[in-house]
């Protein structure tokens, strides 16, 4: 089964439930914030089978890899069937206050 690159003849893939990544504790006590970018290929269920870090740190890149593998979308469609594809992901570390 192929995976697609998103072009104009494919409906995006819509996340339908976000899993926020565990603040890793050594970052949080080094006051480390990152944003992490990930291709991720979604399947025809919407389940994330696949994730390839593009911009990552390594304090962050396990924490991320493991929420973003429990995220679920609405799959991407093409003409009616739904499809595998790849999909870039931003994950943000921010500290609050």
């Amino acid at each position: 089964d192929e995976v697609l690159y998103l072009d104009g003849t494919i409906t995006l893939p819509v996340v339908v439930k976000r899993v926020e990544p565990v603040y890793p504790p050594p970052a949080r006590l080094a006051r480390l914030e990152a944003t992490l970018r990930f291709q991720v290929v979604v399947d025809e269920h919407g389940d994330v089978i696949e994730v390839i870090p593009i911009k990552t740190h390594p304090l962050f890149e396990q924490s991320a890899v493991e929420a973003l593998r429990r995220w679920k979308y609405r799959p991407a469609m093409q003409g009616g069937r739904a499809v595998k594809v790849y999909l870039l992901v931003t994950v943000e570390f921010r500290l609050i206050g």
